[in-house]
């Protein structure tokens, strides 16, 4: 009678090893270039909502200055004017709202990541006789949400600077 005698064949399990060390490595390259595109994607939108932020404050507040400074140049009976700004409804896909108080206009996202703030460069302190320009922001301020239309109006009858938010 004749003996087979069988060899361990180990060649299968080192195939099986090495698809598995290939397919470990392909997963780590993959997640840490997802991880790293979405950092830099979340880094440029912040960037990018901090512009839009800071330029709508600076526009809000261009807005309020050209008010006060109409009603503080022209006679009571001169004046019939009204100003109204559509506002975005996101910063870069970032959802915000507008605080105005006497003494800034300050953007911020609801997430608190971006903030950004202009002076109203004393507006407060303007005054035509003991009434306040800006009368309509009290001490507390206003707070606007994004995507509203302000309207900013003065007429011949109204010392103080009227302010009205309105729903897009």
């Amino acid at each position: 009678m004749c003996k087979i005698l069988r060899k361990t064949d180990s060649y299968g399990v080192s195939t099986i090893i090495g698809y598995a060390l290939t397919l470990g490595i392909c997963a780590m390259v993959l997640t840490s270039s997802v991880i790293i595109v979405s950092t830099y994607s979340n880094r440029r939108n912040e960037s990018a909502a901090r512009i839009e932020a800071q330029s709508l404050a600076n526009r809000v507040v261009n807005m309020i200055n050209e008010i006060v400074n109409l009603k503080q140049m022209m006679p009571d009976d001169a004046i019939d004017y009204q100003k109204t700004m559509e506002t975005p409804d996101s910063l870069s896909t970032y959802n915000y709202y507008i605080e105005i108080s006497q003494s800034k206009v300050t953007v911020k996202t609801t997430n608190g990541r971006v903030s950004e703030s202009c002076t109203t460069y004393n507006v407060e302190d303007a005054v035509l006789g003991t009434n306040s320009i800006i009368g309509s922001i009290n001490s507390k301020g206003v707070v606007i949400n994004g995507g509203n239309k302000i309207k900013l109006s003065i007429a011949p009858t109204s010392i103080p600077v009227d302010m009205i938010v309105e729903n897009a």
